[in-house]
């Protein structure tokens, strides 16, 4: 009896932790960040202010309530909007900027920010016409100008990507990461100088930016300045020690200026097999003509996947990995 008794006795603490366990989280769902609010503009200004001090769940939960008490608040569904694809939500930031721009078909910003969303995405024709309507609304923001290069550099338009890339560094409140995508695109429009140009003044601002170090010494090994180059990649892997992607590349830049044995160095602390030097943009591998060829396309979207192809069958090939880390920076730099 004392035994039943005593398991009766542990039942209902169990049953008694669990009710409170449950309570305890049916509470935390709950959680009303409104303080009783039940003026909409009022929960906005203090979603806002959520939103500034980088308290997104807050603020998206703020500007909800707000739209709750107004159905039609074009500026707390685009707030929504960004701050769900900070969250990165972007299914839901899609939809509630397309609400925001459905109320307010003439404010430029929910057209900047669902343009730019879609772009990263690389959904290019359904980003292109909102970030042109953005722009023909007024927009002349870096984030605009800058989605829209990408977009038509990934079209093929190289002289219009340097045009958008040129007006976005025109915003003084242009990052570096602005400056590094024009230093990219105005080398590939040839011009040189002017790469370089963009790229000391992205470094002028941020000394420390991989993108910068790593695209600056691209454009010197082009002009066969290896020594420039390898003081580049030098000091980006200071900055990230050991990445191998900027490694191997620097053992190719070795190779290219004769210096074997500081390239064997770092092939073998990586497991890769030294190869003889390359001409920049020249993959001497194993694998069909098609894919090489495409490989040293100019189009970073033709040349990723054969790049990938090549390297499943060469997988020691240092250059195909260099390669491919030249062209995925052009396809999205701030992945760098």
């Amino acid at each position: 009896m004392i035994f039943q008794s005593s398991r009766r006795f542990l039942f209902a603490i169990i049953v008694f932790a669990l009710v409170a366990v449950c309570a305890a989280v049916a509470t935390a769902q709950t959680v009303d960040f409104t303080d009783g609010e039940s003026d909409p503009v009022k929960l906005f200004e203090r979603a806002q202010n959520a939103h500034a001090r980088g308290d997104l769940e807050r603020a998206l939960a703020l500007y909800e309530e707000a739209i709750k008490l107004r159905p039609e608040f074009p500026e707390a569904e685009y707030q929504r909007g960004v701050a769900l694809a900070a969250l990165k939500r972007p299914a839901e930031a899609e939809i509630a900027l397309r609400r925001a721009i459905e109320l307010r078909k003439d404010w430029p910003l929910p057209y900047s920010a669902l343009g730019n969303l879609l772009s990263r995405s690389e959904k290019d024709k359904e980003a292109e016409p909102l970030l042109r309507r953005a722009l023909q609304l007024g927009a002349k923001d870096f984030t605009t100008l800058d989605s829209l290069s990408a977009v038509r550099w990934r079209a093929g338009d190289k002289p219009e990507a340097l045009a958008l890339a040129e007006r976005a560094t025109d915003d003084e409140t242009a990052p570096a990461s602005a400056w590094i995508w024009r230093g990219i695109v105005e080398r590939a429009n040839g011009n040189a100088p002017a790469a370089a140009a963009s790229l000391n003044h992205a470094l002028q601002m941020e000394p420390k930016n991989v993108a910068a170090l790593r695209e600056r010494a691209e454009g010197r090994v082009a002009a066969g300045e290896y020594d420039q180059a390898i003081a580049d990649l030098k000091a980006a892997l200071l900055i990230v020690p050991g990445d191998k992607e900027i490694s191997l590349r620097l053992a190719h830049v070795y190779e290219l200026c004769g210096k074997k044995d500081e390239a064997q160095r770092i092939y073998e602390a990586f497991g890769q097999s030294v190869d003889p030097p390359q001409l920049p943009g020249v993959l001497n591998v194993k694998g069909s003509a098609e894919d090489i060829a495409a490989a040293n396309a100019d189009d970073p979207k033709v040349a990723q996947p054969a790049l990938e192809r090549l390297i499943a069958a060469n997988p020691k090939n240092a250059g195909l990995f260099a390669r491919l880390g030249e062209v995925t920076r052009r396809i999205d730099p701030e992945k760098s």
